[in-house]
């Protein structure tokens, strides 16, 4: 019966786990991991490509410093680019200082840097690949983000924070696994977050009984989940039920 979500679901699942990963995975690396195909070949056989040179260089030994990892995909085929974000590691400090940010007064962290740093840069790249030979299509792209645990709520706030340029699309979709309740909204300049929320979907998606689901529970009767502007609905699977 979950077939249909699922299906719609499992490409963004799987750019969500690369996200935690070297990209390209280094030689020698196991093609599968409990029984579960390598989402790097699973995405390259259905059309998805990394942007290997973004972030440059110069962006990225600035966003290592808070621990944030992104990436950006496209499937010119479908006429799609996804932007997917780093989740929480466990033994990361960083990590947990931005999925604790709501507790910190001062806010220098992951959130901050995908605003302030990734999110021109992103803008800026798009409208160069858009203007070589290959890239027409990307005048008619759809724009998703992605990302698990702390990487489902900096997957949100890349959407409400992407900066309006007329030659770029706003995020369509945010496919946010497990995601953490922190979303930055709040620290994004009004008007470019209402500006991008229009005609924005938002799907928080996780297992039964993932552990997160109890904070989201509290905070969604403090801060209900919107069904406009954002719309955002909130998916549960019971895949390993017990």
């Amino acid at each position: 019966p979950a077939a249909e979500e699922a299906k719609a679901d499992l490409q963004f699942a799987w750019l969500s786990q690369v996200a935690y990963d070297h990209i390209p995975p280094p030689e020698g690396a196991p093609s599968s991991a409990n029984g579960c195909p390598d989402p790097y070949s699973s995405l390259g056989a259905v059309g998805w490509s990394p942007w290997l040179d973004f972030p440059d260089d110069a962006l990225q030994k600035k966003i290592a410093k808070s621990h944030l990892r992104v990436e950006v995909w496209m499937n010119p085929a479908r006429r799609e680019v996804a932007v997917a974000l780093g989740g929480t590691v466990a033994t990361s400090l960083k990590d947990w200082q931005a999925n604790l940010r709501w507790f910190i007064p001062y806010h220098d962290d992951e959130y901050t840097k995908l605003v302030k740093e990734v999110g021109p840069q992103f803008v800026e790249e798009f409208l160069r690949r858009k203007q070589e030979p290959d890239g027409k299509w990307m005048d008619l792209a759809k724009i998703y983000s992605t990302g698990h645990s702390l990487g489902g709520g900096l997957a949100q706030e890349f959407a409400y924070s992407l900066r309006v340029d007329p030659g770029v699309p706003r995020v369509t979709k945010v496919f946010a696994f497990d995601p953490s309740p922190v979303t930055g909204y709040t620290s994004v300049d009004k008007t470019i977050r209402d500006t991008n929320r229009q005609d924005l979907f938002i799907d928080r998606i996780y297992e039964r009984r993932e552990i997160l689901a109890i904070l989201r529970s509290v905070t969604n009767f403090i801060d209900r989940p919107g069904v406009t502007a954002p719309v955002i609905r909130q998916l549960r699977y019971n895949l390993f039920p017990r």
